[in-house]
């Protein structure tokens, strides 16, 4: 029987303030105090009670067939980091938005406040602390399976010199799947990826990094940025299987090594089939943003020492590779794999192209339930998201096109089932006025 000796209730009075944290000592070093409850560290800053301990309300056991399911910010946090359950799995019930897009410079990384959506500092907190070094068993590594389920991630902000490990998983030493990446600035003194600052026998699978995604670095010598990864830690496995990365990469400076996929590379076992890359590298200096793509490696432009160990199967990309000795096929773009001709270069490199679509002025989209669900003019970009502008334009498209299908004018419904029950009609269109409504 409960023994309220031996288990005493807390008040609500002593949950709070300074002295929370010495009454609820269970909670540990992961958690700070506040005026009110105590919050995961990585929202410390905060000044709302969004982001609430008490608020975290995750459901499921963590298994493969009931895994914890995700679906706010600071419940993402919690599954990447803050606990570290090794072998857990966890799902993503619905696009996340972090930060507002309409909040970051996606260029500089300047941050300015236009909506009241919290900033939130992603793992900053966790990433300047001393233990946070970035291999095996540091804080906020993931060593469980991340599922997004067709969703994505907007607006993963990290803009520090003193932070190592930025991505939306700062280290993986698991699986992360079928997850996008979207309207993020991620910029540390080293090791930064899209995906992942650091991979330790992980897998990537069914993910991506749109355009929208700038990944950068300090002028720090050493450091390491990638379109994906920031760095497979050497002598380590790394699995990569049908995903794709547009984002910018920017390396600041000194002696700092970039790659498309990772930023470097040493000694790794590594398996890529069905990626595609069409990364953009810049050069920040004085703020003045020039493209220098050029002949540069989708590993890492330091020449990393993987021969005999990278298996390839059906990889374009538009920029060179530096592994001359390794199996498989890999194709070098002729342009920067856009639109109807982008598609037709991923059917010709191997690609099932029953898995994409063209967007004019982008590059192939998945089709994938969550992520394309509402794009009916087939434009990139889906009703209900925060795509760095306002909606007006998208709702128009998507609303007058879904329209269109239902009055019998005709149209690709590939992407217009909107409420994701496996049919095309007007709940659809209802679901698309709701989001004009909401944004």
């Amino acid at each position: 029987a409960f023994n309220p000796t031996e288990y005493p209730m807390l008040s609500a009075a002593n949950m709070q303030g300074a002295a929370s944290l010495i009454n609820m000592s269970g909670l540990g070093d992961k958690f700070v105090s506040t005026a009110t409850y105590p919050v995961l560290a990585t929202f410390a800053g905060d000044t709302t009670t969004y982001y609430n301990f008490g608020e975290l309300g995750i459901k499921g056991a963590g298994t493969e067939a009931d895994p914890y399911l995700i679906s706010n910010a600071q419940q993402l946090e919690w599954a990447i980091g803050a606990f570290g359950y090794n072998g857990k799995y966890f799902k993503l019930t619905n696009n996340i938005i972090v930060n507002s897009a309409h909040n970051i410079n996606l260029i500089n990384g300047i941050y300015t406040q236009k909506t009241d959506r919290p900033r939130v500092d992603w793992f900053a907190g966790a990433t300047t602390t001393v233990d946070y070094v970035g291999y095996a068993g540091a804080k906020g590594t993931f060593k469980g399976t991340l599922d997004g389920d067709g969703y994505f991630v907007s607006g993963i902000y990290l803009n520090t010199d003193a932070a190592k490990n930025g991505g939306l998983i700062p280290v993986l030493e698991g699986t992360v799947k079928n997850i996008g990446l979207k309207n993020s600035y991620i910029k540390g003194n080293s090791h930064c990826g899209a995906l992942a600052g650091v991979a330790i026998n992980a897998t990537i699978s069914g993910c991506y990094a749109d355009e929208t995604v700038t990944v950068s670095n300090a002028t720090y010598s050493g450091s390491f940025v990638g379109g994906f990864v920031g760095r497979a830690w050497d002598s380590r496995a790394l699995t990569i299987s049908d995903s794709w990365v547009a984002a910018k990469i920017i390396r600041s400076g000194g002696e700092s090594s970039k790659g498309a996929l990772f930023g470097g590379t040493w000694d790794n076992t590594m398996n890529l089939s069905n990626v595609y890359s069409a990364v953009k590298f810049y050069s920040s200096v004085t703020n003045a943003m020039s493209d220098t793509t050029g002949d540069l490696s989708v590993f890492s432009d330091k020449a990393p020492s993987n021969a005999g160990k990278t298996t390839i199967s059906n990889v374009i990309a538009n920029t060179a590779i530096s592994q001359a000795a390794n199996s498989g096929t890999y194709t070098q773009a002729a342009a920067d794999l856009i639109g109807a001709a982008g598609l037709e270069a991923l059917a010709a490199a191997g690609f099932d192209t029953t898995k994409y679509y063209a967007v004019e002025g982008k590059t192939p989209r998945f089709i994938t339930a969550g992520i394309t669900s509402g794009d009916v003019d087939k434009d990139g970009s889906a009703i209900g998201e925060f795509d760095g502008v306002w909606y007006t334009e998208t709702k128009d498209g998507d609303m007058v096109a879904l329209s269109n299908i239902l009055i019998g004018k005709g149209g690709d419904t590939t992407t217009a089932d909107f409420t994701r029950d496996s049919n095309v009609d007007i709940c659809d269109l209802v679901g698309l006025a709701m989001y004009k409504d909401l944004a």
